[in-house]
């Protein structure tokens, strides 16, 4: 007896092993028989609490409740259905605590009884019969912790069939009540969950705050901790969640709730995407815990932390570790999943294309099978290995038709068949895949496609076609936009210059913002500037440049802004264009044409000695552009100009004519008019032999060159022959006068008729004279 009740205190201080190990001792074997019952029942009580609950069944089984005191033969009743209630056994365990109701109605633990009944019922889903007793608990026992406990439990089942008044209802005492404890804790984290489901946040993140402040036990409190947190989260107040977690975390590290803060923190961190620090959380979980499925999890957020720091080999090695670890089958398939992925992302294709196959091949009932199949062939692809590919994307589409990847890799076809310029065979594939999926997700993708691909090769009408098909049947696609812009080039290209215009109106109508509206806008422009509509060329240039001055456009604008003011004779506005361009855009390639158009607008304006400056940059800057030439000749122009005024400027202007003459790029034409120019310029010097010279020179060449000069050529033939022919007959020379005129006649040129009035003319006088 002395033994039984030593063990008795054991189980009343919590040492259930030590209570065992005194009831397995050599002091009870030789028991009187009257001990036997007691001696078992205190061993059932003493295996309860060590867990063995099949073992407290079978040798409860073997009392005969007669021999044991009335306590212990209550306590029987109640350990039977305490254990089957451990063991699943809901059923027998329902009649045990039934039992016990019946048999001992006044017993003092009847309201844990009555709850132990409960939990029982809503295992096996009687909640009607649940209910019936966690409200008697609620009417007899109010102040009793169990009946305290059946509030809980009763609101919980109220809030998950949808009734909040009535959950918040019995609730209510509980949250009424003074003084700080776990269950008034459970009560506001259960008004908080109300809350929630009313839609307001606010008061649930208060009430969690208000329960946590009410605990007793840590774990209770790290509950309500954890949930705060998260309901920060939804709410997207990120810091203050994260603060909750570092807390809990820095309060108990070895408390299990720590364990979950952690990687509810590592996740917040994630979602922040702030890596460095997500890493350095799940790492400390790693070495501090030892728990599989949480480890596997620090090793899945582990590896997205560096996948998100761009360190894709060593989240492919941390994938792989989870994926080893992890106990969900559908977990550790995501996770070789993203092994093959990170692979990939290092540009290891070999490596990625391996582990795609392997999870396939593993997993081959995994939904993620196509998707494998696709990065396969997709690694394939980057080694532009593109038959093997295209052969593999195709097998994809063969084997899962239904898959959303097959029609991504019918796409992938075509778009590969572009990248190595195989246009019919990528037409073909878009046809094939348009023919295959004709309401999928990516025909409008194809569709857009197909159209720029026959753009591309000039079959315009075909793709008007295909845009106008896009703009109308999916007019909210990515594509749309960009197919509307082309509607305008096509038309455009095929002589619809009007249409396009049209088109091209209404587009920046309806995507003002659109990356190819400054491509539109200059286009409108230059279509006005075409037309000879200078003031609506200018100011759409002008706007452009406004709305977009760092676009790639914003400098050709400025510098046709200034063409257009110079052809509507608005000099000192284009001045000002090729001015500002000078100074906002200094790198820009058109600086050769900005200073010559500087040039040339300055000369127009009588700004001799300017224009002269300007043509010379582009002479010094730019000696290899095809306007340095022309800067030659508009440079000696100028210095013609100016030897009214001082005739050492006529030097000069040779000097300028005689640059082109002796370059080696200029062309016949300009060289023709450099000769002219250069005699011109002796002419006025009185040098009339040299210059003589050169007008013949001109003269000769011409008619040396006829076919190959053209009709500008012959503008400087025929100035260069009425010039000699004037310098012959000042010198009284008339036969040698009309002989070149005549060359003029013979030449069929447009001033003919003018060199035989000349010839005409001649002769009268001569007549006269003689």
């Amino acid at each position: 007896e002395a033994t039984i009740w030593l063990a008795r205190t054991h189980l009343q201080l919590g040492r259930h092993r030590r209570a065992l190990d005194l009831l397995d001792s050599d002091a009870l074997r030789n028991a009187p028989a009257t001990a036997v019952e007691p001696y078992r029942f205190w061993r059932a009580r003493a295996l309860f609490e060590a867990g063995s609950f099949d073992e407290v069944i079978e040798l409860l089984g073997r009392i005969d409740p007669s021999d044991l005191a009335p306590s212990e033969a209550a306590h029987r009743y109640r350990l039977f259905g305490r254990s089957y209630a451990r063991v699943g056994r809901h059923e027998d365990a329902v009649r045990a605590f039934e039992l016990f109701n019946q048999r001992f109605s006044d017993h003092d633990e009847i309201p844990d009884n009555r709850l132990n009944w409960a939990a029982s019922l809503l295992e096996l889903q009687r909640e009607a019969e649940a209910a019936e007793q966690l409200d008697t608990l609620i009417e007899r026992y109010s102040d009793h912790p169990a009946g305290r406990k059946a509030r809980l439990w009763r609101a919980t089942m109220w809030l998950e069939a949808g009734s909040l008044n009535e959950s918040a209802q019995i609730l209510q005492p509980l949250l009424a009540r003074e003084g700080r404890s776990d269950q008034r804790a459970e009560a506001w984290y259960l008004r908080a969950r109300i809350d929630e489901e009313r839609g307001d946040r606010d008061a649930a993140v208060e009430a969690l705050a208000r329960g946590r402040e009410l605990a007793n036990s840590r774990t209770v409190r790290f509950r309500g901790a954890l949930a705060q947190a998260q309901m920060l989260f939804q709410q997207e107040d990120w810091q203050p969640g994260m603060e909750l977690l570092r807390q809990v975390v820095r309060t108990a590290p070895d408390h299990p709730s720590a364990a979950e803060a952690q990687l509810l923190l590592g996740e917040a961190l994630l979602n922040q995407e702030q890596y460095g620090e997500a890493l350095r959380v799940y790492q400390d979980y790693l070495e501090a815990f030892e728990d599989s499925y949480g480890r596997s999890e620090a090793l899945l957020g582990r590896a997205w932390s560096l996948l998100g720091l761009r360190r894709p080999v060593e989240a492919a090695a941390s994938f792989e570790k989870a994926y080893a670890l992890h106990p969900d089958v559908m977990e550790r398939e995501k996770a070789l999943f993203k092994v093959a992925d990170a692979y990939f992302d290092s540009q290891q294709y070999d490596r990625a294309r391996e582990e795609y196959l392997v999870l396939t091949q593993l997993f081959p009932g995994s939904s993620l099978v196509p998707m494998a199949l696709f990065q396969a062939a997709e690694s394939l692809a980057r080694q532009r290995l593109v038959d093997e590919a295209v052969q593999e994307f195709r097998a994809l589409e063969d084997a899962f038709p239904n898959s959303s990847y097959a029609e991504r890799a019918a796409f992938r076809v075509g778009g590969l068949k572009e990248e190595v310029s195989e246009w019919e065979r990528a037409l073909a594939a878009y046809n094939r895949l348009m023919q295959g999926y004709p309401e999928g997700a990516l025909y409008a993708d194809a569709l857009h496609r197909r159209g720029m691909i026959r753009y591309r090769r000039g079959l315009f009408t075909e793709a008007l076609a295909d845009f106008e098909l896009l703009v109308t049947d999916y007019p909210g696609h990515p594509s749309a936009e960009q197919a509307d812009y082309m509607r305008g080039w096509c038309l455009y290209l095929l002589g619809e210059s009007d249409a396009a215009l049209e088109v091209c109106e209404a587009f920046i109508r309806r995507y003002p913002h659109s990356r190819w509206a400054p491509d539109v806008l200059f286009w409108l422009a230059a279509y006005h500037y075409n037309r000879g509509e200078y003031d609506a060329a200018e100011e759409r240039f002008v706007s452009l440049v406004e709305s977009d001055p760092h676009g790639v456009h914003a400098p050709a604008a400025l510098y046709w802004a200034g063409r257009a003011a110079v052809e509507r004779s608005a000099y000192l506005d284009a001045i000002d264009y090729f001015s500002r361009l000078t100074q906002r855009y200094p790198q820009s390639p058109l600086m050769p044409e900005v200073r010559f158009a500087q040039g040339d607008t300055l000369s127009r304006l009588g700004e001799f000695a300017g224009a002269i400056l300007a043509f010379e940059e582009v002479i010094r800057r730019y000696p290899s552009h095809a306007l340095a030439d022309m800067a030659r000749g508009r440079k000696g122009d100028c210095q013609f100009t100016l030897g009214s005024e001082s005739p050492q400027r006529y030097r000069e202007a040779i000097a300028s004519f005689q640059s082109v003459l002796d370059s080696a790029t200029a062309s016949s034409v300009l060289k023709l008019q450099a000769e002219y120019k250069l005699g011109r310029s002796m002419e006025q010097l009185g040098e009339e032999e040299d210059a003589l010279t050169h007008y013949l020179q001109v003269v000769y060449d011409y008619i040396e060159q006829r076919t190959a000069l053209g009709r500008e050529g012959a503008v400087w033939f025929t100035r260069a022959a009425f010039a000699a022919a004037g310098v012959k007959e000042s010198r009284g020379e008339t036969t040698e006068a009309m002989r070149i005129l005549e060359r003029v006649i013979e030449a069929e040129v447009a001033a003919a008729p003018d060199a035989q009035q000349r010839i005409d003319r001649m002769l009268r006088r001569a007549v006269g004279d003689s």
